[in-house]
């Protein structure tokens, strides 16, 4: 949620010092939480001789996400300013946000059906 209030903020204010300052401080806590969360689920989920392989595999993938991004934050602010690629990384947000919710309410809907079955 706090990413998603950044890139709300960033859309309307790009231009505002303060406001960036304020979404910095938003993404930093937003990523903050989000890598904590996936990092303890990530550590529970797969048995305990393979955890340190699924771990490793996390970190790469989200290394390489993070550069591919950076890589392409660039052009695209160049081209189309700060607000499009907030307004765009905010729609993005939202639908996996969304699709997570609908994916987790189903399987707690077949979870509910298999344990009264």
């Amino acid at each position: 949620m706090f990413t998603l209030l950044a890139c709300a903020i960033v859309a309307v204010a790009q231009h505002d010092q303060n406001m960036v300052l304020v979404v910095i401080m938003l993404l930093g806590i937003g990523w903050s939480a989000i890598l904590v969360g996936s990092s303890a689920q990530l550590v529970a989920a797969p048995p305990t001789n393979s955890r340190a392989n699924f771990q490793g595999r996390s970190g790469l993938v989200m290394n390489i996400c993070g550069a591919a991004g950076g890589l392409l934050a660039g052009p695209i602010v160049s081209a189309t300013g700060l607000g499009f690629l907030a307004a765009a990384v905010g729609i993005a947000i939202a639908i996996q946000v969304t699709l997570t919710q609908l994916l987790v309410s189903r399987s707690s809907r077949r979870a509910a059906e298999s344990a009264v079955a």
